[in-house]
């Protein structure tokens, strides 16, 4: 399954819609980002992933196949989200959220991109911290700079990205270089200053806010 069908408008279940509420996201950008609650069948139509579990699934805007991803309920051990089978990675942009401003905050997470966006903060997310990059055809690892996904190759100039890791990456973590790799292609192409903090160990999603305030 290349990206997840096309759906028309799809309920948020009450649970789902509070639980993100208090992860900080408002309840109107909530019903902006189209996110909407799936049962385990219907992830496992949108996804091409069985899963025993339900799930609340996020749009993609500006992507024309339908692409989502799906937080599930029940995680299978170590995987918490999945995506359609082979669509590879794509870069979230919330609603409101601009690519060319001045600014642009990189995250890891639909929901930390949506608790900024309603901050006030340009902020965009991808998957994980290696999810800048696509593999090849094959499913050969690529150069960074052939690898790196569509919407991020872009001219860059007189921007400033800040790019944002969870609490759990720091310098001494053996996957800290993943964003300072990103930063180094993103200076190539024209970006005037890339920054690259993570969150305070003491902060939530709901409290994200990189640039104060």
């Amino acid at each position: 399954m290349a990206a997840g069908k096309k759906t028309s408008k799809k309920p948020l279940s009450e649970s789902h819609k509070t639980r993100l509420i208090n992860n900080g996201i408002p309840e109107d950008l909530i019903e902006a980002a189209g996110i909407f609650s799936v049962t385990a069948e219907e992830i496992f139509q949108l996804t091409g992933v069985k899963v025993h579990s339900t799930g609340i699934a996020f749009p993609y805007p500006g992507e024309s196949d339908g692409y989502l991803r799906v937080r599930l309920d029940q995680p299978l051990g170590d995987m918490k989200y999945v995506a359609p089978c082979g669509a590879g990675c794509r870069l979230y942009v919330p609603p409101g959220a601009k690519l060319d401003a001045p600014l642009v905050v990189i995250t890891e997470g639909e929901k930390k991109a949506l608790v900024a966006a309603s901050r006030g903060i340009n902020c965009v997310a991808v998957a994980g911290i290696d999810a800048w990059r696509e593999k090849g055809p094959l499913g050969e690892k690529q150069t960074p700079e052939a690898g790196l996904l569509g919407r991020l190759k872009k001219d860059w100039s007189v921007q400033t990205v800040v790019l944002v890791y969870d609490s759990d990456i720091t310098q001494a973590h053996k996957r800290w270089g993943a964003f300072p790799a990103l930063a180094e292609i993103l200076y190539s192409l024209g970006t005037e200053t890339v920054k690259v903090f993570s969150l305070p160990s003491y902060l939530r999603c709901k409290h994200f806010c990189p640039l104060g305030g």
